[in-house]
């Protein structure tokens, strides 16, 4: 189903219009500007946009997720989309079912955090990317984690090749215990496993599932043994002592993850395909892949390398998919939908800009290319008229981006106040 967007524009649209502004005869060069050097003008727009609506408090940009905590488990990693990866601005902890039963967490210092377990923590922290519970929790609660933060906008990048499939070797799993008498983690798949997979291959396991350790992992396997309908290989070097019995769906690839990308032109659209995946797959570290609207499949896949012969893409051999991004993926596999590499870990190929502030990002690119043409330094004339688009530019943004601003109830009453909570909005 097509998802219609605020910013109905690809960059090689807006490019390809701004292009078309400074063609004159005195500036026809201009037109020289090859893909990836006029797209990171546009993302140069679109970071002094963020500049400027993050200098206040601006709801349009204050975002919300909920995740699950897990008994014994500290940490828990901090979504792509938030700014800087510490914008956080508000965290709570349900510990009942209703909404009004949470604490609200306190930000504290690593050297801070205690170490006995509790029902409920009272602190968090932030390090490399992950968010520390403080005390760590001792029971396992659903959807109890709910962070409010900053969210930082995606980079435009143009399509660089269609995703075919996915190369390497995958299957779900039946069950995952200990052998008797012993520690060592033995998992059983559901079929047989392809030839591809022998003692001492790395596979990457995720899912939604106990036991949680095991999750969005990779592991160097022996003992494989093939029998009539599944096959079993134990985990190297991992103890499940203190597992938690298997539960829910689970899956394993073999590593490293490999992507077929082809570059079949059915449309002027996608003529530059081949060419912008040449220039730059092979030289970046992070890609995304999105579908035709620009809509996130999968987020942050690192990358090892391109081969720009056989098309194949492959990733870091450490690299495990996120089991939601998984699940959307095979979805588009199986109903043989359209999918986009780009550059970069968290990218689109829309902006998420209405038209209007669309038009006001092309004519700040515009004074742009037209002002990089010249080996003089800037006059203040065209400095000002720059900064004059840019808060055109905020302004129209902070107008038609909706708020969805949730309830955040108050660890408070007027009359009463709760240590674990308020009893309704304040």
């Amino acid at each position: 189903m097509t998802v219609y967007m605020q910013g109905t524009r690809r960059i090689d649209e807006m490019a390809a219009n701004a292009r078309q502004l400074c063609y004159q005869e005195r500036y026809s060069y201009t037109e020289g500007w090859d893909d990836n050097t006029v797209g990171e003008v546009f993302n140069l727009g679109l970071n002094q946009l963020y500049d400027k609506i993050c200098q206040i408090d601006n709801v349009a940009n204050i975002q919300e997720y909920t995740t699950d905590v897990y008994a014994t488990v500290q940490s828990y990693k901090i979504p792509q989309d938030v700014k800087m990866a510490i914008q956080i601005m508000n965290v709570r902890y349900l510990y009942g079912p209703e909404t009004w039963q949470f604490v609200t967490l306190e930000q504290g210092m690593i050297q801070d955090r205690y170490s006995y377990p509790t029902n409920i923590p009272t602190t968090y922290c932030i390090r490399n990317g992950y968010m520390l519970l403080s005390p760590t929790p001792n029971i396992t609660r659903q959807n109890s984690l709910i962070v409010n933060y900053q969210k930082r906008m995606r980079k435009l990048d143009y399509r660089r090749g269609k995703v075919a499939s996915i190369l390497s070797s995958y299957g779900s799993i039946a069950n995952i215990t200990t052998i008797p008498f012993t520690t060592t983690c033995l998992v059983t798949t559901s079929a047989v496993l392809p030839a591809s997979v022998v003692n001492g291959s790395k596979i990457g396991i995720m899912g939604a599932f106990e036991p949680y350790q095991l999750v969005d992992n990779t592991y160097i396997i022996d003992n494989v043994t093939n029998y009539v309908g599944f096959s079993t290989f134990t985990l190297n070097g991992v103890n499940t002592t203190n597992f938690n019995p298997f539960s829910g769906v689970a899956y394993w690839f073999l590593n490293p993850v490999q992507f077929q990308l082809n570059f079949t032109v059915t449309s002027q659209k996608d003529v530059n395909m081949q060419a912008n995946a040449k220039s730059v797959l092979d030289r970046i570290d992070w890609a995304t892949i999105v579908d035709r609207n620009g809509q996130p499949i999968i987020d942050a896949i690192p990358l090892s390398g391109y081969n720009p012969i056989t098309y194949v893409l492959t990733a870091e051999p450490d690299y495990v998919i996120p089991y939601t991004s998984w699940l959307t993926f095979q979805q588009f596999i199986t109903n043989q939908d359209l999918m986009y590499v780009l550059g970069g870990d968290y990218s689109s190929t829309h902006s998420e800009l209405d038209r209007q502030s669309e038009d006001l990002l092309i004519e700040y690119v515009v004074l742009r290319l037209l002002r990089l043409q010249s080996a003089a330094e800037p006059t203040e004339a065209q400095m000002a008229a720059e900064a004059a688009v840019l808060d055109r530019l905020a302004i129209s943004y902070r107008r038609f981006r909706p708020s969805v601003v949730p309830i955040i109830y108050q660890q408070r009453l007027r009359t009463r106040s709760w240590f674990w909570g308020g009893r309704g909005p304040y």
